[in-house]
């Protein structure tokens, strides 16, 4: 009772504080860029970051540069796999915020969620009862709404002082009450399952002229990385979906592909180029740029097909869109998920490599896929494929002006 009391005479003083904070941090850049990083690789882990304090980015204009690009680089590194991590930053991201703005995310598509909160509960001196109610809230449902293989990894709020801008006299009471914050969220952990607390005492590297640099991010993923890796461990949980769950997020998907408004439109050089890069790459007679619109594959953009979409029930793409990572057949009459498809029969298509390609929101819309009359023997370099179609993927969340 005494301690609550003390902190209820503290919170104005570090209302204050705080405000001052902020006003500095103002002028301080941060990413304004599409809320995804990848790293080159097959058979991919799927990320998603969550949080502020150090994962906000604070001193670099992208996140390729701040954290999230840092942990999906260090990630591949260490796993040999490819690695791709979504971002969910909100600067005053709480607790309690955290939960409303972690709804509609679909954590059952990641195979690891990183949740970087507390900082805001700590220099605001939040309630322990109430941080109790709201960690416990918000790591019982990203269990609850992620897959039985996801694992949900809560970062330990870092030394207040360590984050230069909170390096002063109140920072000493921020940083003793993120501690205790801390103690509650291990005693949270205990009774989950698939949850787990990573330790994390940032190291600062000061550079002239700048509020946080690239080289500090990569440090601070070198240090949160070890313990995500091991837990992630091998082989991939997430290459296809589990039975039911495509249909379940059907209507979802469509609807994502009637928001880019993107079929029935004309041909696009920004698309044009990639796949024709694809065909030029893979030594193939056509490639494609597909989109699944109901029960059809439409061609966005072709090379080496006049076919301008396929019946969905007889198109490898919609296998494709049902996948994590790459989907790739030698000899298509060879496998019986394909071999009566009548492209398959006439010996039109017999070899054929594709990687789905999503919206902003998520869904898989479509892939972009090679193919060949000619069947074929031996691997495929699917990190180019996934590369290709990460281009692909990007002009659609945001073409470049020219």
């Amino acid at each position: 009772m005494l301690r609550e009391i003390v902190m209820a005479l503290i919170r104005p003083f570090m209302r204050v504080w705080v405000a001052g904070v902020e006003d500095e941090l103002d002028s301080v850049p941060r990413p304004r860029d599409r809320p995804q990083v990848h790293a080159p690789g097959v058979d991919s882990d799927r990320l998603l970051l969550v949080g502020s304090g150090p994962a906000a980015g604070w001193g670099v204009l992208s996140h390729e540069l701040s954290l999230p690009g840092a942990l999906a680089r260090s990630l591949s590194q260490v796993t040999g796999r490819g690695a791709v991590v979504d971002v969910l930053v909100d600067p005053d991201m709480t607790a309690v915020s955290a939960l409303r703005q972690l709804g509609g995310s679909k954590l059952w598509r990641y195979d690891a969620v990183i949740l970087i909160i507390g900082v805001n509960d700590a220099i605001a001196v939040s309630s322990p009862r109430g941080w109790r109610r709201a960690m416990g809230a918000l790591l019982r449902y990203a269990e609850s709404a992620s897959s039985k293989s996801t694992q949900v990894f809560v970062v330990e709020i870092p030394p207040i002082r360590a984050l230069r801008v909170f390096d002063a006299l109140p920072g000493r009471l921020a940083e003793r009450h993120a501690r205790a914050l801390n103690r509650i969220t291990a005693s949270i952990v205990q009774g989950l399952d698939r949850t787990t607390v990573v330790p994390f005492e940032p190291i600062s590297i000061p550079t002239p002229n700048r509020y946080r640099s690239p080289e500090e991010y990569r440090a601070w993923a070198e240090l949160l990385v070890p313990t995500i890796a091991t837990s992630l461990g091998d082989p991939r949980n997430h290459l296809v979906e589990p039975p039911g769950a495509h249909k379940e997020h059907e209507e979802e998907r469509q609807l994502a592909v009637d928001a880019l408004g993107i079929v029935d439109t004309d041909p696009e050089e920004r698309f044009d180029r990639i796949v024709a890069l694809a065909r030029r790459a893979f030594g193939t007679q056509a490639a494609a740029f597909t989109v699944t619109d109901h029960h059809r594959h439409w061609i966005k953009s072709g090379v080496g097909t006049e076919v301008p979409e396929f019946l969905r029930a007889e198109s490898v793409c919609d296998t494709t869109i049902k996948a994590v990572g790459a989907v790739v057949v030698g000899d298509l009459s060879l496998d019986a998920r394909f071999r009566d498809f009548p492209m398959v029969i006439d010996s039109s298509i017999r070899f054929y490599a594709g990687f789905p390609v999503e919206s902003p929101t998520g869904e898989r819309i479509g892939a972009l896929c090679v193919f060949d009359p000619e069947p074929r023997t031996g691997g495929v370099d699917e990190v180019l494929l996934r590369e290709l179609a990460m281009l692909v993927q990007a002009e659609l969340w945001h073409p470049t002006k020219d």
